[in-house]
């Protein structure tokens, strides 16, 4: 069984949420963790040199907030 608890949670981004036929995916648990690698992918992957006002929104309004599960032990049982 996992215990979901709402203030463990990392972001995830995922370039296909942009409209590419792309399956990359960033995560992390701070948005200036995973913005620097989410530029780096666009540009060498995508050519995407610099970022209009356009897809910096497309971008950011992708970054979710994905809970994570964590595994409850107790005593010698596993729930």
């Amino acid at each position: 069984m996992y215990s979901i608890n709402e203030q463990m949670a990392k972001l995830v981004f995922k370039c296909r949420d942009i409209g590419f036929e792309c399956n990359y995916e960033a995560n992390g648990k701070y948005v200036d963790e995973i913005v620097p690698k989410i530029i780096e992918h666009l540009r060498v992957v995508h050519n995407l040199e610099k970022l209009d006002e356009e897809m910096k929104d497309r971008i950011a309004k992708s970054i979710n907030k994905v809970p994570i599960k964590i595994k409850m032990a107790v005593g010698k049982k596993t729930l």
